[in-house]
């Protein structure tokens, strides 16, 4: 059984939910004058494995986790439904400030369903859960379209599941981020298609192959009906991993990767000879308006993963990997010989990707490199 670990670290002001991780490699070494202490060391899971992606603060001061499980129903701490034969369902667990659980829900079909992201309702009713479905008509899962649908689940602040939506057409569509806009009237999901034209999905840019993706926004109002959905993406391939809504209130703001280059939507990218990707920020208006497109790299694999306001709200804090090393945007990194003990190295194929972290102005300016904003503590960027 591997199970998931949750760990609290003071002086930090850090929780990190994490599949495999070891006590002694969560924390990577940071120069502060609050040594970080471990606070407490909690794991969830049943006969098989769990997989967090992603975790918030509640107002209670506890934490909401979402990720997947393949354990078998009423196994360990995997409530007994539902029970249709998934593989793999959504895995929703909510604990106290001290990392005991409260509860626990399982979303899922017949199928294997993601759950990717979350957002916390503003007028306290509960929390949204963004991923993605293959399950169709079966569980909690409505009908679905394609190989994978969008899907955004609405659950009480008892983790009691409210409603079920899909989102999506005949291709690949996954959803994997959710913010609320700052009148806390709409949510907004991202995340990348493979569907032209289908479905709940407009026509998309002419891709060099149809399994390239493209990056697809929709905005919802509280009860999950669709408001709008727009897409953005060049002739490769596109995809959007955070988004958040901008703090002066007049949009919101990715981040993701783009392997396409001066084409539709994407600016020319760096020397991308052997057809990699680059960091990818777009910024939108209240109406899915495209207002600006940056993209940051080298020659090598360039990804934004993440992307949060600066303290003071004037730019953002972009994190991400990168195996491009001192050529375009990118600072000398370790090479493959290089110490990973220290920062974070994430292996992949024999590759070796290390964290990056930048600076941009409100309209999108690259104007320095930053190392981890703490801020407010309320922020960290590391490695696990």
């Amino acid at each position: 059984m591997k199970n998931l670990s949750v760990y609290g670290a003071v002086g930090l002001g850090v929780i990190i939910a994490c599949f495999g991780c070891r006590k002694e490699k969560i924390i990577p070494p940071i120069k502060t004058d609050n040594a970080p202490q471990l606070l407490f060391s909690k794991t969830f899971g049943g006969d098989q494995e769990e997989h967090f992606g992603t975790i918030v603060k509640t107002a209670d001061g506890g934490y909401l986790m979402a990720g997947t499980t393949s354990s078998a129903n009423g196994s360990g701490d995997i409530p007994l439904s539902p029970a249709v034969g998934g593989n793999l369902d959504m895995f929703i667990v909510k604990t106290g400030a001290d990392g005991n659980k409260q509860w626990v829900t399982t979303i899922g079909g017949d199928n294997n369903d993601y759950a990717r992201s979350i957002a916390i309702c503003p007028d306290g009713s509960g929390y949204m859960i963004a991923g993605y479905s293959a399950s169709s008509s079966a569980g909690d899962i409505p009908v679905t379209r394609g190989e994978f649908d969008m899907a955004v689940v609405k659950i009480d602040l008892n983790g009691k599941k409210q409603w079920v939506k899909t989102f999506g057409g005949y291709g690949s569509d996954e959803a994997h981020s959710i913010t609320v806009s700052r009148d806390g009237r709409s949510f907004l999901v991202a995340g990348s298609t493979t569907t032209d034209n289908d479905g709940d999905i407009p026509k998309i840019h002419s891709k060099l192959f149809p399994f390239f993706s493209e990056i697809i926004v929709f905005s919802l109002n509280p009860d999950g009906n669709l408001q709008w959905i727009k897409n953005y993406g060049g002739n490769l391939g596109e995809d959007v991993r955070s988004i958040i809504a901008s703090p002066d209130g007049s949009g919101y703001v990715m981040s993701g990767y783009t392997s396409s280059d001066n084409n539709g939507d994407i600016p020319p990218a760096h020397d991308k000879s052997n057809g990699l990707t680059d960091m990818l920020v777009l910024k939108i208006g209240l109406d899915g308006t495209k207002q600006w497109v940056k993209t940051f790299g080298g020659k090598g694999f360039d990804w934004a993963t993440d992307v949060v306001p600066k303290q003071g709200g004037n730019g953002y804090v972009i994190t991400g990997m990168t195996e491009s090393n001192a050529t375009g945007d990118i600072l000398v990194s370790h090479g493959e010989s290089g110490d990973c003990h220290d920062a974070g190295c994430k292996f992949r194929r024999r590759r070796i990707f290390h964290l990056f972290s930048t600076a941009l102005g409100p309209l999108g300016y690259l104007y320095a490199y930053a190392g981890s904003r703490l801020g407010n503590r309320s922020r960290l960027f590391g490695g696990v």
